[in-house]
C-alpha cells in the first residue's frame, strides 16, 4: 500500500501536515496497544530485547541516553 493510496478526511497521506501523521500514528497504536494478545511482538524482537537487557545489567554504565548515542553516530540532537 503507497502513501497516496491511504485517504483521511479526503487527503492521501503524504498530503497531510506532519503534526496530522504523528497524530494518525498515535491512533493507529493506541488500537494496536489496545490488542497485544492478538499483535505479539515477534521472537527477534524478544531475543534482541533480551539480548540488550543482559548487556545492561553486565554494564549499566555502558549505557548512553538518546541524545549522547545519537551524538556518537554524527547525529547531533
Amino acid at each position: 500500500m503507497a502513501p497516496d493510496q491511504v485517504t483521511v478526511d479526503g487527503k492521501s497521506l503524504d498530503q497531510l501536515s506532519a503534526e496530522e501523521q504523528l497524530e494518525l500514528i498515535g491512533l493507529i497504536w493506541k488500537m494496536l496497544s489496545k490488542n497485544v494478545a492478538q499483535n505479539p511482538a515477534p521472537q527477534w524482537q524478544i531475543d534482541l530485547a533480551r539480548e540488550r537487557a543482559a548487556a545492561l545489567d553486565k554494564n549499566p554504565r555502558g549505557a548512553q541516553d538518546m541524545r549522547a548515542a545519537l551524538n556518537t553516530r554524527g547525529k547531533p540532537v
